[in-house]
């Protein structure tokens, strides 16, 4: 659900992105350290808001193209479900809602940092026209 959500704010520009990004982190922030809580649980697998947070940063540069989409998505999920370092050191270590969120948020860096580094060799490599 998270990638028809962004499909919607997309077209609203970067900095508008940026701002629903940010309030979405903030608010996640919050409502994920009070969820965790009236639950008990550390990182209750029902809270899918934090992976909304960390698709939207993978995508927020997207290239064009439903492809670019879906290696966002697969770079996204390999980053959270492996969480490779820092990944795993921030899951490991942070608590609350804030560490709920900075896993992802960090997993959605990863992975922003790959689909951007592929898109731009890519361009280079005049494999793709700019576009």
């Amino acid at each position: 659900m998270a990638v028809p959500v962004y499909l919607l704010f997309a077209p609203l520009g970067f900095w508008w992105e940026l701002g629903i990004i940010a309030v979405a982190l903030i608010a996640g922030i919050y409502l994920c350290d009070w969820v965790a809580k009236d639950m008990a649980i550390k990182d209750p697998g029902c809270i899918v808001w934090d992976e909304f947070v960390g698709l939207w940063l993978t995508l927020i540069l997207c290239p064009p193209g439903w492809y670019w989409l879906v290696y966002g998505f697969v770079l996204f999920r390999i980053f959270d479900i492996a969480k490779p370092w820092p990944v795993s050191w921030l899951d490991r270590n942070l608590s609350g809602g804030f560490g709920i969120m900075m896993d992802d948020v960090a997993a959605g860096l990863m992975a922003l940092a790959c689909l951007q580094l592929t898109y731009w060799s890519a361009v280079s490599l005049n494999w793709l026209p700019l576009s």
